[in-house]
């Protein structure tokens, strides 16, 4: 009975594999998750570190998910792997996660991490941004790959989400693949990136 439980509780219910499925569309660690496997937890946690530190005005999806992409390549770059295993594409407004949509759905709806906020921009405009329901939790990063989150939030925190995909323009991976919308390779692209 032991053994039956314990593999029962080894197999991914429905909604595991649903989830999994849709969270990245590459699972084995390969050039296209930067060597590591897919870790929805380390991602809730990069977003909700980006939205407790950065100023709320400019946490909108365009924003968070530059900064996904910047963390994850810079710590490929410096460290040999990525931090949460997304597969990022480039569109035209720049490197987003492959299923960036799905991905702010579940942490919208289904974990409830996060939420979405109207901000009022120069008396005319509304902005969609997001802010933290959670707290964060720095314990599921090793010590480099925290030294990498905390230099791009430095580096980005008060940065408007126009000025990120202005710089992820400059980006070789985002010039190459943008009008095929192609999915960027972390070993044909990280050590290309801006920053350091």
């Amino acid at each position: 009975m032991k053994i039956e439980e314990t593999v029962r509780n080894l197999i991914p219910s429905k909604d595991e594999d649903y989830f999994l499925c849709n969270f990245n569309w590459h699972f084995i660690p390969n050039k296209y998750t930067g060597y590591s496997v897919p870790n929805p937890a380390k991602a809730s946690n990069l977003l909700l570190y980006f939205l407790s530190n950065c100023n709320p005005e400019f946490n909108d999806k365009l924003k968070l998910n530059k900064m996904l992409f910047y963390t994850d390549f810079l710590n490929y770059k410096v460290n040999g792997r990525s931090i949460s295993g997304i597969s990022y594409r480039a569109i035209s407004y720049g490197p987003v996660p492959a299923n960036c949509d799905f991905i702010f759905a579940h942490f919208i709806e289904k974990e409830e991490i996060i939420e979405p906020v109207f901000i009022r921009v120069n008396n005319s405009k509304v902005n969609e941004c997001y802010k933290p329901l959670k707290e964060f939790d720095l314990s599921v990063f090793s010590a480099e790959e925290l030294k990498t989150v905390k230099k791009v939030v430095d580096l980005f925190k008060d940065t408007s989400s126009w000025d990120l995909v202005e710089l992820s323009h400059t980006e070789r991976a985002w010039i190459d693949l943008n009008k095929t919308k192609s999915i960027i390779s972390y070993q044909d692209y990280a050590f290309d990136i801006s920053i350091k």
